[in-house]
């Protein structure tokens, strides 16, 4: 016998039918279902990989010959089990960069791999290995394309006719129609490369509603995605001074500003183009190498210790995070990222191919037993909470005592503390159980990241309390977590 749908539950359907429907970012102060679902990722892997990996350059300019384009070991699953042993919970695949080559057989164009001698589709394969690792597909898509026309666009200052944006929208939107029918479900598309034409010129409006009328759920960000009051066409307002209600430069469902970071703290509100009010967290883009594509001069990783505060920073106030990992020329991801990212991935909490604990903290009020007041610097107990790795709660004196407490019971088993300078020598974490503090674990030094694990624990408060120290202790970050 069917279950029929009670009536109740239908009404409470509704509004995520609706928006499923018309896939249109509607105005609000809050996430939608699938904003939220962008915010629940948090931390993914973007992957740079095409010509350009054989041109010792980041940016090409259409004129390159396919030949050259040789990933004779190509694997995709490599590179989704990197993100997938590293915490990450999705992928953004550059499926075309500024230079228009396409890692997918495009029957709008030749210059594509189907051209070179390697003709696997990336794009196939990448959602392939995704589906096989759990892993959410996004893709990158340059509106940016040099090669189009006969280079048209080749200058980085170029101009279009009227006719000439039409014809290329037209052909952005077959490709984006190949991407979005070809290889399943994608959760976010990353455009790129605005910068080139007069905003009106790239008809984003246009372009958003091709994408929200074959993927409604999936979620579209255009690069320097905000504009200035007086001029949003021309000048694009970086992450620094964002302000509520500022003007969309694009049509989108979240913000880019690449290569910069989200500030403190991050407004969420703009304005669409009927002036009212939208909701858009945003998404901050990190290479772990010194570039985007592979080079083979470029020996450099960012360390464990300079990662961990960027991750801190970018996942915090419901924005997420795009770390960037390059295949080399045989298609593999080199071994160092590998082990980097697991490192990063083990520093943060998580255990074996786990995702990133979320912070639980972030949503706890917290109070110290002692703070700092001799300068006009906030050392509260929230800067050790908040996200924001330039502030930290500092104590006047010690022992003393850090609370967090939650409105819903938490479920955890490990914090995770950054200390400003080693001064903490013994410290005690309790929790409250049946209206009584319960000792759950004890210990010794702190350092510049620790993590301190303990018997799963069920709680609305848990205490902190650091017994002796050299000094008065002082804290970047206090994180909780279940891994």
């Amino acid at each position: 016998m069917k279950k029929k749908l009670h009536i109740p539950a239908l009404v409470l359907l509704l509004p995520l039918l609706a928006h499923a429907q018309t896939g249109h970012l509607k105005p609000s102060s809050q996430p939608n279902a699938y904003q939220k679902q962008m915010i629940n990722r948090s931390y993914g892997m973007f992957i740079h990989f095409g010509i350009n990996t054989y041109s010792g350059k980041e940016w090409t300019d259409g004129t390159l010959s396919p030949d050259i384009y040789q990933p004779e070991k190509l694997d995709t699953d490599q590179w989704a089990k990197t993100a997938k042993d590293a915490g990450m919970t999705y992928v953004i695949l550059v499926t075309k960069h500024h230079e228009g080559f396409c890692l997918w057989d495009s029957k709008h164009t030749t210059y594509d791999v189907a051209s070179s001698s390697v003709k696997t589709d990336v794009v196939k394969s990448m959602a392939a290995s995704c589906k096989k690792y759990g892993l959410n597909l996004g893709l990158y898509y340059s509106l940016w394309d040099r090669n189009w026309g006969n280079g048209v666009m080749r200058s980085n200052r170029a101009t279009l006719t009227p006719q000439q944006s039409d014809d290329y929208v037209t052909y952005m939107n077959s490709q984006l129609t190949e991407l979005l029918t070809r290889y399943g479900e994608v959760c976010e598309l990353w455009f790129d490369g605005g910068w080139v034409l007069p905003r009106e010129q790239w008809q984003t409006d246009r372009i958003y509603k091709h994408v929200k009328k074959l993927q409604p759920n999936c979620l579209v960000g255009v690069n320097w995605s905000i504009g200035k009051h007086s001029n949003p066409d021309h000048h694009a307002v970086r992450p620094p001074a964002y302000r509520l209600g500022q003007p969309q430069r694009y049509a989108g469902d979240f913000r880019l500003g690449d290569p910069m970071l989200p500030v403190f703290p991050d407004p969420k509100l703009y304005s669409n183009a009927k002036g009212q009010l939208v909701y858009m967290p945003f998404e901050a883009t990190i290479t772990i190498n010194k570039h985007w594509f592979w080079h083979p001069y470029d020996k450099g990783l960012l360390s464990v210790e300079k990662l961990i505060p960027l991750y801190e920073r970018c996942t915090a106030q419901d924005n997420v995070l795009t770390l960037n990992s390059p295949p080399n020329r045989d298609g593999l991801m080199e071994q160092r990222n590998i082990d980097r990212l697991k490192e990063l991935a083990s520093a943060l909490g998580a255990k074996s191919s786990q995702r990133i604990p979320h912070n639980l903290a972030e949503g706890a009020q917290v109070y110290a037993t002692s703070t700092w007041t001799k300068d006009p610097t906030d050392h509260s107990a929230i800067c050790a909470t908040d996200g924001n790795p330039s502030t930290r709660w500092a104590a006047a004196d010690s022992p003393c005592k850090f609370f967090l407490q939650w409105g819903n019971a938490q479920t955890i088993n490990f914090l995770r503390i950054r200390e400003y300078t080693n001064r903490v020598e013994k410290f005690t974490v309790s929790a409250m159980m049946n209206g009584n503090w319960k000792t759950i674990v004890t210990g010794t030094e702190i350092g510049p990241n620790k993590l301190i694990p303990f018997p799963e624990t069920t709680t609305t408060n848990l205490k902190i309390s650091f017994d002796q120290c050299k000094d008065a202790p002082s804290f970047y970050f206090i994180g909780a977590g279940k891994n």
